[in-house]
């Protein structure tokens, strides 16, 4: 058998002598693998010297799928691989057209789509090559809706082609370029083959008109699922679900999906812009994440889209005067960046109900109430408890508060817009930090209105305890501070307001007076 011969002459850069060589061989025996095998790497050997170089590259290309080699060729298949892939990614460093570029590497595919190749890193290497042609691949700076479709057709076909279980473990971890931190290959793929699905695709007779496809998008969301339960270090895994859930009209699935990724980037304003749309049938849910959304810190150009959003929505509710405070924020943004003043707005401006005198900082204080509905949405898993403030420390800005004898504790209230005294009355739902009572504010609300059960209001006699500067009003214990701040003598008859409150030093329950009401 000529192989070892072949392979010296291929090895040793003489490749026609090989390729005559190989050719003879495989000609006297057809059948005969090996003389398959002895070509096939003859062509490998010239598809790394004609990498770069299209024509020479698709004529030995064709001459490989010709041999139809058996698919458990396994080592040939994975260098086969690196060879395509080479080739791509200097195609697409080429100075080529944006569209010749599209062309030389779709044809590509056309070609080897009929192969089945297995799972390696030569094969890893090919679809990185697909995904940067294909994902990067503009239009030559003109807008062409064939060229744009058939970029996106060919992107989501090499994937459906390859499948989403023919990654590698190291597929999934981040990597460094140049000392640049880079995210993994999947979810970079996640990223891309996402937005493929919600351009949709072009409807028959329709136009320009797309939908996207909903047994792709499910099938696709089946792996993003896994990949959330293995990999939640991803950062966009949930967003790009979320936003297939929306493109697919799944509106409570998306909610659910939502939540989770607008915990982790809740001071991004778009984060609150993207839940919103999960509310289609709640304008006022809607209107809460847009005011959430404006009252974060954020350059105000990226906001221009949500004030007109939110005026729009505003305008629906009758809510005029805030609605003419969000027209007028949409237009002198535009003003500011020389943009082009939509026909919405000027239609806006033009009717009876618009105010154009007033200040565009007219809605801070509307965001800020609107926003708490859309800020309860991240915690409705916690419940939501009534508490009473118990005790003020001004100076560290701590509160103690109390729910009933189970529930007690403290927080610090530095980043909430309150002034609290004891005895007032808030819904809040809280997170315990630790064994010592600590607790975080995920949710809070002033709620004068309401009552509780630690608190109660009663009336009596005072009785200063002999040689003490404290005293008790049925039981009810009074600091020496409040008997000094009111002037209070022996047997004065007083109303007052109580609390439930623990005293360490008995290690029981009580009420003691925080407020006299005379």
């Amino acid at each position: 058998m000529p192989a070892k011969e072949i392979k010296e002459l291929r090895e040793s850069g003489k490749l026609e002598e090989a390729l005559a060589m190989a050719q003879n061989e495989l000609e006297t025996n057809p059948e005969n693998v090996w003389g398959k095998r002895n070509l096939a790497w003859v062509y490998y050997a010239f598809l790394k010297k004609e990498q770069g170089n299209q024509n020479e590259f698709i004529t030995i290309l064709n001459k490989v799928i010709e041999l139809k080699m058996p698919e458990n060729e396994n080592l040939f298949f994975e260098q086969f691989c690196w060879a395509i892939g080479g080739h791509i990614f200097k195609i697409s460093k080429s100075e080529l057209s944006n569209s010749d570029k599209f062309n030389a590497v779709n044809l590509i595919f056309e070609i080897i789509k009929t192969l089945k190749l297995e799972q390696s890193k030569g094969h890893s290497f090919l679809l990185k090559s697909f995904h940067n042609a294909f994902k990067e691949l503009p239009s030559d700076g003109k807008f062409n809706t064939d060229n744009f479709v058939d970029n996106s057709k060919s992107y989501s076909a090499v994937f459906q082609w390859a499948g989403f279980d023919s990654f590698l473990e190291e597929d999934f971890e981040p990597f460094e370029i140049n000392g640049r931190k880079i995210m993994s290959f999947v979810e970079q793929v996640i990223i891309a083959y996402a937005k493929v699905l919600l351009k949709g695709e072009r409807l028959q007779g329709g136009g320009l008109s797309a939908k996207i496809n909903e047994e792709k998008t499910e099938l696709f969301l089946k792996f993003i699922d896994i990949v959330i339960d293995e990999h939640p270090d991803f950062q966009y895994s949930l967003y790009y679900k979320s936003k297939l859930l929306l493109g697919l009209e799944r509106f409570e699935r998306a909610k659910k999906s939502l939540i989770p990724f607008v915990k982790k980037k809740k001071n991004d304003f778009w984060v609150w812009d993207l839940l919103g749309e999960a509310y289609t049938d709640d304008v006022e849910m809607q209107m809460a994440c847009l005011c959430k959304a404006l009252t974060l810190n954020t350059k105000e150009s990226f906001l221009v889209k949500v004030h007109q959003k939110l005026a729009d929505l505003l305008i629906g509710k009758e809510l005029y005067k805030e609605a003419s405070v969000e027209v007028l924020n949409s237009i002198t943004i535009r003003k500011k960046n020389d943009w082009k003043i939509n026909n919405e707005l000027i239609k806006y401006t033009h009717l009876d109900w618009f105010e154009k005198e007033l200040n565009i900082k007219d809605n801070k204080k509307f965001y800020e109430e609107q926003a708490l509905l859309a800020e309860e949405l991240l915690y409705n898993n916690h419940e939501e408890i009534v508490i009473v403030i118990d005790f003020v420390n001004t100076n560290k800005k701590v509160v103690n508060f109390i729910k009933d004898k189970n529930i007690t504790g403290f927080f610090s209230y530095k980043h909430l817009k309150m002034n609290p005294k004891t005895g007032d009355i808030y819904k809040a739902r809280l997170n315990p930090i630790g064994v010592d009572g600590f607790y975080k504010v995920l949710t809070f609300k002033n709620s004068p209105n309401l009552e509780s059960d630690v608190i109660k209001k009663v009336s009596g006699n005072l009785n200063i305890t002999t040689n003490r500067e404290f005293g008790f009003i049925n039981d009810n214990f009074v600091s020496p501070d409040l008997i000094k701040k009111y002037q209070l003598k022996d047997g004065d008859s007083v109303i007052c307001n109580t609390i439930l409150s623990f005293n360490k030093k008995k290690n029981e329950w009580g009420f003691k007076v925080f407020e006299i009401c005379r």
